[in-house]
């Protein structure tokens, strides 16, 4: 699914992302905007994809619900285009949105899938991305064992990619085996909680900022995923 569109689409995406903070309602209305133009495009390939960004940005300003929808319109459209890659991205936002929500089960599966199609289509990257979603909806739930486990398979796909992203992973991963080391302990575990610290401490990247990255992993989702 490529990025750009007509410029005067990608003029009211911009502008409506640039007013995300400081003026939601305006945000909203360029949104809308766009949308509206979209529909009117001769192209089967324009709506899905403007669908696909307004529902970013629809994340953006705190609104799961109305992203979701949108997603749901957009999915189908991309799968009769036969964009593998775009109706995946799809698939895993709507994922994004059941977190923000709360939806976890649902997360799951959704994330799942799109785990399984990133694989199929050699995409491993994007495969880490949505474990690290699967990670966090497990979380969200208190299954801190398959959250350990998820988080530590996304880790590993980019182990020899010690990109910003592997760094992300590897918080995201030692954050949860802190979570999971803290029940261990209040359960009488102390053995097992000593060696999830030491996992936790092997896989946390070094240098300053690391404790705010592992304290954002505590959140439904992470945009830059």
């Amino acid at each position: 699914m490529a990025d750009d569109l007509a410029a005067p689409l990608e003029a009211l995406l911009a502008q409506s992302e640039s007013r995300v903070a400081q003026d939601p309602a305006e945000a909203r209305r360029l949104l809308d905007e766009a949308v509206a133009h979209a529909r009117q495009q001769a192209d089967d390939g324009v709506l899905p994809r403007c669908l696909h960004r307004a529902a970013v940005i629809l994340l953006h300003l705190h609104d799961a619900c109305a992203a979701y929808a949108l997603c749901v319109e957009a999915q189908p459209l991309l799968e009769r285009l036969d964009d593998r890659w775009g109706a995946t991205q799809v698939l895993k936002l709507r994922g994004r949105c059941c977190l923000d929500v709360g939806e976890q089960a649902l997360a799951e599966t959704l994330l799942s899938e799109a785990t399984d199609r990133f694989e199929r289509m050699g995409l491993g990257v994007e495969a880490a991305r949505c474990e690290s979603l699967l990670s966090s909806a497990y979380r969200g739930e208190g299954n801190l064992l398959a959250a350990v486990h998820f988080a530590g398979h996304a880790r590993a796909r980019l182990d020899r990619t010690p990109t910003h992203l592997q760094h992300r992973l590897g918080a995201g991963e030692a954050y949860t085996r802190l979570l999971l080391a803290r029940r261990l302990k209040s359960l009488g575990e102390g053995a097992a909680a000593a060696e999830q610290l030491a996992q936790a401490a092997r896989v946390l990247p070094s240098g300053d900022g690391v404790g705010d990255r592992c304290r954002r992993q505590a959140g439904p989702s992470s945009y830059l995923l």
